[in-house]
């Protein structure tokens, strides 16, 4: 076994980025001392699979002595690096990173927030639990509200679990009828809209909303698997403001919502 180590651990160093992905991972299966120093060396490689891949070995791991590296690691350019760092870091549970993880608090990527959140959770501490208090108000005063519309519980959970991750706070209506309801209750900021529903279908649920003067200024998202350039305009003429298609990643509904909520601020 020693000398096939030896073999994965100069694998590390192969031209080819598949073989260096495949010895990280396998060095990432290994408890040997031996293997700790050249993942830490992986979480430099150029190819991101790799940090990735030495990210979650070094977690799995557990030891306290890859603790400086990943924080270093916090600094990743690539967003599913840094949420795997964030996880590492919590499986490793050493106070020294709480600071750091503090700040990721703030990241751009809701993945990497919410593991900086449960790492925090982990370590615990006076230090930990004020900041996850600190930002847990802070999104309570200051979320906003959007309504979700879809006939689909399995689409309409994907979404409001995404948008719960995010910070907002989600409404849910499963037909035409009940989102026009609820638009008038409960004024949300933005309204995510499936076009094919039950009653009434999202084409006539915007221009209802849009000819009303309690509810023609909320921004609203088309969100279908209508692909058609025809269903594109009639949800513009409508007055949606955007039209986003199904599948669609969390990250995709997330910059839709961040662009048209920074529409109204302008």
């Amino acid at each position: 076994m020693s000398d096939e180590l030896e073999k994965i651990i100069q694998m590390t160093e192969d031209p080819d980025p598949k073989n260096r992905q495949r010895a990280v991972r396998i060095l990432g299966e290994v408890e040997d001392k031996r293997v700790l120093e050249p993942l830490v060396q992986a979480l430099q490689d150029e190819n991101t699979e790799v940090r990735r891949q030495a990210a979650d070995a070094l977690g799995t791991l557990g030891d306290v002595r890859s603790v400086k590296p990943l924080i270093k690691s916090l600094e990743d350019p690539d967003d599913f690096v840094r949420g795997i760092v964030t996880w590492a870091l919590g499986k490793i549970k050493d106070p020294s990173s709480v600071d750091f993880l503090i700040k990721s608090l703030d990241d751009s990527d809701w993945w990497v927030r919410k593991n900086a959140t449960e790492a925090l959770k982990k370590i615990g501490g006076e230090k930990a639990e004020k900041a996850i208090e600190r930002v847990k108000k802070g999104t309570e005063k200051s979320a906003r509200k959007i309504l979700i519309v879809d006939d689909d519980k399995f689409i309409l959970e994907y979404m409001q679990i995404n948008l719960q991750l995010d910070g907002y706070n989600v409404i849910e209506a499963f037909d035409g009828e009940e989102a026009i309801k609820k638009a008038e209750e409960e004024n949300p900021d933005l309204i995510l809209l499936d076009i094919m529903m039950p009653k009434v279908n999202g084409w006539e649920v915007c221009k209802t909303l849009k000819e009303n003067d309690s509810t023609k200024n909320i921004p609203i998202i088309m969100v279908s698997a209508k692909t058609q350039v025809d269903d594109f305009i009639k949800g513009m003429d409508a007055g949606a403001t955007f039209y986003i298609m199904k599948p669609f990643s969390p990250a995709q509904l997330s910059d839709a919502i961040q662009k048209a909520l920074n529409q109204i601020e302008k």
